[in-house]
């Protein structure tokens, strides 16, 4: 068709998805397009209201969370500050999922409102067991961080925790897309 197309997949006359000679894969009208954020593959979450920390989760020496009040990764204003009210301040959630002998991984984007903020992501089962907890530094730019391990000594369901301070002191961190996957690495959000 003149533009260098070794294949051009059309709607009503339109492109839609096209492969250049140079093997460029150029995708037409994007806005309309659905997918996962920051990448293309498998996606899963077991959570539920994974950007909403006002909704499914529950908390524990964590002061008022008020929904959508910071901008996401996305652009989006779905974000949410989390600020603990005393030491080891957390949000957490319990999946339906039941623990098993695989790995999971935990991922939230997380970025603090000034200089660098020490947090903890914490993985375990809902009665008992050894909790897989993971220490991260968060700056003022969004960044994605997990934590992965197989929680099999617990019992019960896969729960996940944001401690914004860590498990021992308080602090303050914006958190979006949480994300639960029955996997050894974050993938997809």
């Amino acid at each position: 068709n003149g533009l260098n197309r070794i294949a051009d997949f059309r709607v009503d006359g339109n492109s839609k998805l096209a492969i250049a000679n140079n093997g460029n894969l150029l995708l037409q009208g994007s806005a309309n397009q659905i997918s996962a954020y920051n990448s293309v593959g498998s996606f899963q979450n077991i959570l539920v209201q994974s950007q909403d920390f006002t909704t499914t989760w529950t908390t524990s020496s964590i002061s008022a969370i008020t929904a959508n009040g910071q901008t996401a990764p996305d652009g989006s204003t779905t974000a949410e500050r989390l600020a603990t009210s005393g030491s080891g301040g957390y949000v957490q959630q319990a999946t339906s999922t039941a623990i098993s002998a695989v790995d999971h991984t935990f991922s939230v984007w997380v970025k603090s409102s000034s200089g660098t903020q020490s947090f903890d992501l914490e993985l375990d089962g809902t009665t008992g067991g050894t909790a897989i907890v993971q220490n991260h530094t968060a700056t003022t730019s969004w960044q994605r961080f997990s934590v992965t391990g197989t929680v099999a000594s617990g019992t019960g369901n896969v729960q996940v925790r944001i401690y914004p301070g860590t498990t021992a002191s308080t602090g303050t961190v914006d958190a979006w897309g949480a994300q639960v996957e029955i996997s050894s690495a974050a993938n997809v959000y």
